[in-house]
């Protein structure tokens, strides 16, 4: 939404995050107001001061901070030490995978593969084989539940209960 307005500091955004996106660089300078850190629990602890503390972490807290990472594999380290930092115990959510022969097919020519083999995959398609949550961590929608009530791919919510099958959330964004 931001990158559509037309000001001049939007526009200068739109570039910088051009160049994000597309420079293959390690090290590239940065705006003056973007606050640099220089590790990942600086960087956590300067969006989210006092993410440790019990209360902290309110529905209004987490709505208005958010970090942004272009590769899914920042995504899951930023995920995994944001969650370590969040109070409370991990609730664990598990994977069903198995392989299936389709009908007709001949077995010789269809590559098999183990479930430990299905579970190590982790494409950005799908949930992970292992979902660890806690309660109170914020968490991303990836599938259309219902849009006509705010339950669409990229709603934000907030996980207020891990019962075995279902985990209740209430949106943040949507």
């Amino acid at each position: 939404m931001r990158l559509q307005m037309g000001d001049d500091e939007n526009k200068q955004f739109t570039n910088f995050l051009t160049k994000v996106g597309t420079t293959s660089e390690d090290n590239m300078e940065m705006p003056a107001p973007i606050h640099q850190c220089s590790d990942l629990l600086s960087l956590l602890l300067a969006v989210y001061p006092d993410l440790h503390v019990p209360g902290t972490a309110t529905a209004s807290f987490l709505r208005d901070q958010t970090i942004l990472a272009p590769h899914n594999d920042d995504v899951k380290i930023i995920n995994h030490a944001s969650l370590e930092l969040f109070p409370g115990d991990y609730v664990e959510y598990l994977g069903a995978y198995e392989s299936i022969e389709q009908e007709g097919e001949q077995p010789h020519l269809v590559p098999s593969y183990t479930t430990d083999t299905l579970s190590s995959l982790d494409p950005s398609s799908l949930p992970p084989f292992r979902l660890n949550l806690k309660i109170g961590a914020p968490i991303m929608l990836l599938r259309n539940i219902a849009p006509k009530d705010g339950l669409s791919n990229g709603s934000r919510l907030l996980v207020k209960r891990c019962a075995s099958r279902v985990i209740e959330a209430t949106i943040l964004t949507g």
